[in-house]
């Protein structure tokens, strides 16, 4: 994983859905950058240049926008419906030296015994809060599961993380949990029978009708996500 990658961005001078399909028939990629009080700025990179870095997992991002330098992080990004090219990408300036505030998924690792004598995996949760430097975010936080028997569970405070990251989740708040299947299924019976009774339904008679691109972030965000 490379830590740091330079970026050059120009200002967006336009904006809203049809600017922006312009920009990627053409090989560029609209985004925003903002934070550390200033305000945000529409800004546009070249395609190849900030899907590189999006596929490295690049954290620090050090953009030039105008001549004048910026230390960011990747805050989020969207891609298209298949996932074949980047949509709209997010830059949050940042000090090397502070902490940060960002989601990390939680990746699951090793075969819990539990599952073999017929228990299933049951997520509690699926991303962390954690703080630390921007310099120090790790990709994911790993759930061991190998020593989960079942109806055994892998609490926050049992979750390793690296020198000076901190997981603000509470601490007794279950990751993951092997539960027997038959306690599953009394759990989806007893749902199933608290739902509300319908009616018949009325041959004939339809139901009721229900009735792009990011624009520029407003003001500081203070929690990051990737």
């Amino acid at each position: 994983m490379h830590t740091e990658a330079d970026l050059v961005v120009e200002p967006r001078k336009m904006l809203g859905s049809l600017e922006a399909r312009r920009l990627r028939r053409a090989g560029r990629t609209p985004g925003n950058v903002y934070g550390h009080g200033q305000a945000p700025v529409a800004i546009v990179a070249d395609e190849e240049a900030i899907t590189h870095i999006v596929a490295h997992k690049v954290r620090i991002v050090n953009v030039t926008l105008e001549g004048k330098a910026d230390k960011c992080m990747l805050h989020e990004v969207q891609w298209d419906t298949f996932g074949k090219y980047l949509k709209h990408f997010d830059l949050l300036r940042i000090d090397p030296n502070e902490r940060v505030t960002v989601e990390v998924p939680v990746e699951v690792r090793g075969n819990a015994p539990g599952m073999m004598r017929g228990g299933v995996l049951e997520h509690g949760l699926r991303h962390l809060t954690v703080r630390c430097l921007a310099y120090m975010v790790p990709d994911a936080l790993v759930a061991k599961i190998g020593n989960l028997d079942l109806d055994q569970a892998l609490h926050v405070r049992e979750i390793e993380v690296p020198e000076g990251t901190e997981i603000l989740n509470n601490p007794e708040a279950i990751v993951i949990r092997v539960a027997p299947v038959n306690a599953a299924a009394a759990l989806a019976a007893a749902a199933s029978s608290e739902a509300p009774a319908t009616g018949p339904e009325v041959i004939g008679k339809k139901p009721a009708e229900e009735g792009d691109d990011k624009a520029a972030a407003g003001g500081d965000k203070g929690k990051a996500k990737k």
